[in-house]
């Protein structure tokens, strides 16, 4: 869920900070954090966060062979 109440707050997923390359977050207010932290003036920004993945059912493997049906055209 996009906006479920159980999501933990993360500087990562703030609108006052932006991601750098090594997991950290620039924050508007105390610069340089960690990407798991938080602080008092977290605010959630759902544009940043990517849900997880839905698993599907498990597909069984079929065996992929490619035969020669003669002169078919």
């Amino acid at each position: 869920m996009l906006f479920s109440k159980d999501i933990p707050a993360r500087c990562i997923w703030c609108k006052n900070g932006e991601a750098m390359d090594d997991g950290r977050v620039i924050c508007r207010f105390r610069g340089p954090v960690p990407g798991e932290g938080k602080c008092r003036k977290y605010a959630y920004d759902p544009y940043k966060r990517i849900p997880p993945a839905k698993t599907g059912p498990k597909m069984p493997s079929l065996p992929l062979t490619l035969e020669d049906d003669g002169d078919r055209i």
